[in-house]
C-alpha cells in the first residue's frame, strides 16, 4: 500500500496509511477449555476488529465435527468489539478435542487463532460412559 513520488531528492517511497480494507486479525479463544460436562459448549472468543465472519472449527475425540461459518452478528460481536459466541448443536463426543476461529472479510481470510483444548467428561450422567 505504497507508491513512488518524485521529489527533488528523486524517487521515494511513500507509504499511505489508513486504506484498506484489511484482513483481519487472529481471534483470541476464551472459552471452553479444560473439563467440560456438556455436550453443547457455548464456544466464546474476543472480537476481532475487522472481521465479518468467523468459522469456527472443532475436532473432538471422532475427528472433525464442527467447521461452520458465522456472520459477526450472528456472534453477538457485529460491532467488532466485545465477545463472540455460538452454541452449535452437534454433540460432541466424550474424550479429548480441540478447537480454533479463522476470521474473514472482503479483504480475504485472516489468521486461524491459536488453539484451544478440552475434555468433555459427562462420567455420571445418564448420557455418558460407565464409571
Amino acid at each position: 500500500f505504497g507508491h513512488y513520488n518524485k521529489s527533488t531528492y528523486g524517487y521515494v517511497w511513500t507509504v499511505r496509511s489508513g486504506q484498506g480494507p484489511f484482513v483481519p486479525g487472529a481471534a483470541t479463544l476464551v472459552s471452553p477449555s479444560g473439563t467440560i460436562t456438556t455436550t453443547t459448549p457455548t464456544y466464546t472468543w474476543n472480537a476481532v476488529s475487522n472481521s465479518t465472519w468467523y468459522q469456527l472449527w472443532v475436532n473432538d475425540s471422532t475427528g472433525n465435527k464442527i467447521k461452520d461459518w458465522y456472520t459477526a452478528s450472528e456472534t453477538g460481536c457485529g460491532s467488532g468489539t466485545g465477545t463472540c459466541s455460538v452454541t452449535p448443536s452437534k454433540a460432541l463426543a466424550n474424550g479429548s478435542g480441540t478447537w480454533w476461529i479463522q476470521t474473514w472479510n472482503t479483504a480475504g481470510y485472516g489468521p486461524w487463532s491459536s488453539r484451544l483444548s478440552y475434555f468433555e467428561s459427562m462420567k455420571g450422567s445418564p448420557l455418558g460412559e460407565s464409571p
